[in-house]
């Protein structure tokens, strides 16, 4: 399966995630992880049936690196097309509040979507990105997480995984991992026919 996400032989590849409680498990990577991993397309991991009107609320975490920007716009693009309330988190891994950074994420994000940033809801953490999430999706009610798949480039990604193959490991709702690149247009055709 990874393999053949890889390939791009879909748009968009959905999967069931279960639960996983003993340490071996919990140290090995799933099935979703790994596709994840090698996609070149989206990825769309769930544990169980989502509501009706699912979704209705997606949190996007906002990146300083490139490699996130892809996520943001599809996020964006679910939100937009499936009419579901979209929201943005920052979270400050120097564990200070910078209202000059506030300012600079915001402009970025503005940047990247031609001047003007998406009505969304904004969210400010200092923390751990992956406890922050995890802590924004509970107290906002968000009911889709899109995160940024850039595969492993540090020793403790090797370890660990990324922070996106961690967030798919232990979210409750459904998760979006958007690689870094693929083929043009493959979050949007996967995310209407979704839809469809």
């Amino acid at each position: 399966l990874p393999r053949l996400a890889a390939d791009a032989a879909a748009d968009l590849v959905v999967m069931a995630l279960k639960g996983r409680r003993k340490l071996a498990s919990l140290l090995s990577r799933s099935l979703a992880e790994a596709a994840a991993r090698a996609a070149s397309v989206p990825v769309l991991a769930v544990r169980s049936k989502p509501a009706p009107g699912w979704p209705r609320r997606i949190l996007a975490p906002v990146h300083w690196a490139p490699y996130g920007d892809r996520a943001l716009v599809a996020a964006r693009d679910w939100a937009q097309d499936l009419g579901a309330e979209l929201g943005f988190l920052h979270v400050f891994e120097g564990f200070v509040d910078d209202e000059m950074e506030r300012h600079a994420v915001v402009e970025n994000v503005a940047g990247l979507f031609g001047g003007t940033a998406p009505s969304a809801s904004w969210h400010w953490a200092v923390g751990l990105p992956l406890e922050e999430i995890a802590r924004t999706v509970q107290a906002g009610g968000y009911d889709l997480v899109v995160v940024a798949e850039h595969g492993r480039e540090t020793w403790a990604e090797a370890v660990f995984g990324t922070t996106a193959e961690r967030v798919l490991r232990g979210s409750a709702v459904p998760v979006l991992a958007v690689p870094a690149s693929s083929p043009t247009g493959a979050a949007t055709k996967g995310r209407r026919r979704a839809r469809g």
